[in-house]
């Protein structure tokens, strides 16, 4: 039987790893869109057209790019970000799809989950079968990133490299507020639990119906609207490339949490 993909995204700060941590203990595929971003960046051809076009200024001590240094410079030029999405995205996807693609071979394997802050807007969203947002208080966030030595301003110039959040949770299957983690980390076993069962009961459409409207991707077909807390200001562009140049440190687990469910009303065309 064919496992289900499940995207993990989420405000910054608001534990989305904690989420997909906890569906690999559970016996998912994790595969983490920052650490193939990585993994790309010391692969020696990327390093090399990176070099070429940024020069030797973003190799460090080590010999490796310094992600440090190449942030500095993509993340203020929009025309070094798409240099940078042209030479690393290709590879990441091909990455993307090889890993899932083994991962579905694999009959230990009861999930995967892909964990990747701006995978809606690298469009990657067509390779998912469902979308989990994870969000909270945005207080509680700036405490939680105080631990990566971010200040609120930090946090949100970040935010900036994202989609507003009301529109990711327009777009998302389900949203899952935490605030307080081990109070509600059932929430999230429960959806493992419906994700792998062999009937696949209580959906409102497959995938495969969704994708057969001839719609563009993201076609809404909006609900009442929800309330939810105010999303981030929207920046000019996003980039998983530019993602991958500063790891997330891991978001320490809270206490409790608690959790909303939405249904995504949208068409997602699938990718070869």
């Amino acid at each position: 039987m064919k496992k289900k993909v499940i995207g993990v995204i989420g405000a910054i700060g608001a534990g989305k790893s904690t989420v997909a941590k906890r569906l690999e203990e559970l016996g998912a595929k994790l595969i983490d869109g920052d650490a193939v971003g990585h993994t790309v960046l010391r692969e020696p051809e990327i390093k090399s057209r990176i070099v070429d076009r940024f020069g030797e200024d973003v190799v460090g001590t080590n010999g490796e790019i310094d992600r440090k240094r190449l942030g500095g410079i993509v993340f203020s030029d929009k025309a070094s970000l798409d240099a940078l999405e042209a030479i690393m995205h290709p590879r990441m996807k091909r990455i993307f799809a090889e890993e899932i693609a083994d991962a579905q071979n694999d009959p230990s394997v009861k999930l995967i989950v892909f964990d990747a802050a701006i995978l809606l807007e690298a469009d990657w969203g067509g390779l998912m079968d469902e979308i989990v947002y994870v969000d909270a208080d945005r207080r509680l966030r700036e405490e939680r990133v105080k631990v990566r030595g971010w200040s609120p301003a930090e946090l949100a110039r970040r935010e900036q490299a994202q989609w507003l959040a009301e529109k990711k949770k327009t777009l998302a299957d389900h949203v899952i507020v935490n605030d307080v983690w081990e109070a509600r980390r059932w929430e999230v076993d429960a959806l493992f639990r419906r994700w792998t069962a062999t009937e696949d009961s209580g959906r409102a459409g497959s995938v495969s119906d969704r994708s057969s409207s001839p719609a563009s991707k993201f076609d809404l077909e909006r609900s009442a609207p929800v309330a939810y807390a105010s999303g981030s200001p929207e920046r000019t562009f996003v980039s998983p490339a530019a993602d991958a140049l500063e790891r997330e440190a891991e978001v320490p687990r809270p206490n409790a949490s608690r959790t909303t469910s939405g249904r995504r009303q949208i068409d997602r065309r699938r990718k070869g």
